[in-house]
């Protein structure tokens, strides 16, 4: 409706990053917390600098909209333990149907309920099983069509890179979130993977006093929540493997996750300041000027944070001052690409497939960046590295089979987009080269049954293309007469 106007897309994203804090402070209460505790902790989520990406780039609004019917599940799941209305667990469903639609990191949503089973002191008898059972039914086609959809990965070389990789991720949260000083768009995976890089040990350490922690205060109920919960929402997206296009970890993964220690948080400071109030009045002072200054320093940090994701090049240029990789080389190449500086595109696409050989995208943007300058050998060359790095890869095939009509190959122009058409059979770019190339080869019929498949799928070009078919045939009959 509002198209490319912005001010509606960002107001859309913080209305629902508000609606998520309040959501969170509600169930802070229903879980026991004081006023204090769970506005404390709430008030932390709202303004955690981890948050920004989330809530400041609007196509994170995947996560603020998954997060809103998730916590929306949450407190009806609550609700239906409080209750024991079959309505209410009705409605979870539907809540969590609507979360997982929206981003399918809500395929935590069954693990995270059993957390709440656990705080609301309930045993764990045969039917809390077949409750989330019933939640899983609509969490594993979602999620395993979003696995399907995102298979481009690196292979793993064997188990125990897989478990450092794991361990530097889960841990890679936990600092980000206690001390987010340096937060960045993409985030480079340390390598080499494995003890010999110091990133690997001070995983190891912050891994260790986290289970230490965890150990020496068993009995302290919130702290344990704050673990269960980040454990069983963060542990479906932490990976073993590193991802070709799409970053491994990022501060976006910690929207919902960190809500556990938010509360936490809230308590542990409520507790000090209700504890120090009555017996020595300095300590709360101190408490209460260095909660304030905490909460201060957290929100000019966030408001910078926002600088970041500001535009394209704001984003692109900031990751690669801090740290180069080849999915911010290809961005920014296509940033230039979009604004027609090729050499500077050009430039960047280079530099992307130097990091990572097999990035197709990168090499797909170069051919495009070659096509728009009629430097059509060059953008060849370049779509056919994006598909022998992706041979499913049906744009580059339209791209391909357009820049051979351009050189009036037509057979090579019929085989390329005939091949793209096996991935995507209602791509009209596609259905289209066809129909040219049939018929400037004079095929007339070939050329008429691609054009009658376009129309079929209701595109416009169909007609023309039709049209231009007879002219052709027309034209054709009236040279053999003569």
């Amino acid at each position: 409706f509002v198209q490319l106007k912005p001010f509606i897309y960002i107001l859309d994203n913080i209305l629902l990053h508000i609606a998520v804090t309040l959501m969170i402070f509600i169930f802070g209460l229903k879980i026991g917390l004081k006023e204090r505790a769970a506005f404390l902790g709430a008030l932390l989520f709202g303004i955690h600098p981890m948050h920004v990406e989330s809530v400041a780039w609007i196509t994170e609004r995947k996560d603020v909209l998954y997060a809103f019917f998730y916590m929306l599940a949450i407190l009806v799941y609550w609700n239906y333990l409080e209750r024991k209305k079959l309505g209410l667990f009705i409605w979870t469903i539907v809540l969590g149907i609507l979360s997982m639609l929206s981003k399918p990191m809500a395929l935590s949503l069954p693990f995270v309920l059993l957390v709440c089973d656990w705080l609301h002191g309930r045993k764990f008898n045969k039917q809390v099983f077949i409750e989330k059972g019933i939640h899983l039914i609509y969490v594993v086609p979602i999620a395993y069509l979003t696995f399907k959809a995102h298979h481009a990965r690196a292979p793993l070389k064997d188990f125990i890179e897989g478990s450092m990789l794991w361990m530097w991720s889960f841990t890679f949260y936990l600092k980000k979130f206690f001390f987010p000083l340096t937060l960045e768009p993409i985030y480079n995976v340390p390598k080499p993977i494995g003890f010999s890089h110091i990133d690997y040990n001070i995983a190891f350490i912050i891994l260790g006093i986290f289970i230490y922690m965890m150990i020496r205060h068993h009995q302290n109920r919130w702290l344990r929540f704050a673990f269960f919960y980040y454990f069983a929402s963060i542990f479906f997206i932490i990976r073993m493997k590193t991802e070709i296009h799409v970053s491994t970890v990022a501060d976006r993964f910690m929207y919902l996750p960190s809500l556990g220690f938010c509360l936490f948080i809230g308590y542990f400071i409520d507790d000090k300041l209700s504890y120090f109030l009555k017996r020595t009045r300095w300590k709360y002072i101190t408490t209460a000027v260095l909660t304030l200054l905490l909460f201060c320093l957290l929100a000019l940090k966030t408001y910078k944070q926002c600088d970041v994701w500001k535009n394209s090049e704001t984003i692109w240029n900031i990751v690669l001052k801090t740290s180069p990789n080849s999915t911010a080389y290809n961005n920014r190449g296509q940033m230039y690409l979009d604004s027609k500086r090729y050499e500077l595109a050009i430039k960047d696409l280079n530099a992307a497939i130097k990091i990572l050989p097999r990035h197709f995208q990168a090499h797909y943007n170069k051919g495009i960046a070659f096509q728009d300058q009629n430097k059509f050998e060059e953008a060849i060359a370049s779509y056919d590295n994006a598909i022998k790095y992706n041979p499913e890869y049906p744009q580059a095939y339209h791209n391909k089979s357009f820049v051979y009509l351009k050189m009036k190959k037509y057979d090579l122009a019929l085989a390329s987009c005939t091949k793209g058409l096996t991935f995507n059979p209602k791509s009209e770019g596609m259905l289209g080269n066809c129909t040219k190339a049939y018929l400037n080869l004079g095929q007339f019929d070939k050329a008429m049954e691609s054009a009658l498949k376009s129309k079929e799928f209701g595109y416009k070009s169909a007609d023309s293309l039709i049209a231009d078919i007879k002219k052709a045939e027309d034209k054709a009959k009236n040279q053999i007469k003569k």
